[in-house]
């Protein structure tokens, strides 16, 4: 919600969001599948750093997907502040600058395969 709270204007790259106020867009069913959707993929980022290959593949097939949405580098950056306003609002005095610090380097990872993955969808079409 705080993606949308501090950037109106990326609620439209959301089909399901477009033309729901942020109140309705609160309590919506699409709002928290999509929400289940991210922490899956970030729990699945933490689960693989043994092995990262397969998740690699998996984050550049969402990059893909995402082409269709126009998703650019800019709402991956996006995501990532609004990520990490969350954390430190649930984990308040916990969330050190080092625990930050982590946390962005785990979403630029998850961004910069999301982005090779884009790049690879723009190059086939």
């Amino acid at each position: 919600m705080k993606l949308l709270q501090l950037n109106p204007d990326l609620q439209d790259t959301f089909p399901s969001f477009k033309g729901l106020a942020l109140d309705e867009l609160m309590n919506s069913r699409s709002l928290f599948l999509h929400s289940k959707r991210l922490m899956e993929v970030v729990e699945q980022a933490v689960s693989s750093l043994d092995d990262a290959q397969e998740f690699v593949a998996d984050l550049t097939k969402l990059g893909e997907r995402h082409l269709a949405r126009s998703v650019t580098e800019r709402h991956l950056k996006v995501m990532e502040e609004a990520f990490v306003l969350a954390l430190k609002d649930i984990l308040d005095e916990i969330c050190t600058e080092e625990v930050t610090k982590a946390w962005r380097e785990l979403f630029g990872f998850m961004a910069g395969t999301m982005l090779t993955g884009l790049e690879q969808a723009k190059q086939n079409c």
